[in-house]
């Protein structure tokens, strides 16, 4: 049971430690390159991926507030007759 334990703790550790070896590694080839594209490109997809959070939060309380939209489609999820189609059975 130990063994199994000790063995499970050395894994988990091991998995903590990959993030900051990877980021160690990456930067070394960056900084080695004079390459300023890598290093700036992470804060501009954060930036982006917040912008698109606050755009769909700011939406959402927004919809909230006026209720539901009419859009062009409603008229299309009422089912629409056709009496040409439709036989009697008389």
């Amino acid at each position: 049971m130990f063994a199994f334990v000790g063995a499970a703790s050395v894994f988990v550790t091991l998995l903590i430690l990959t993030g900051p070896l990877f980021m160690v590694q990456l930067y070394d080839r960056i900084l080695s390159s004079r390459s300023e594209a890598p290093l700036v490109a992470p804060g501009r997809w954060r930036r982006a991926a917040l912008a698109e959070w606050e755009q769909k939060t700011h939406l959402t309380q927004l919809f909230r507030f006026i209720g539901p939209v009419p859009t062009a489609w409603a008229p299309l999820s009422k089912p629409i007759r056709r009496p040409w189609l439709c036989r009697s059975k008389a």
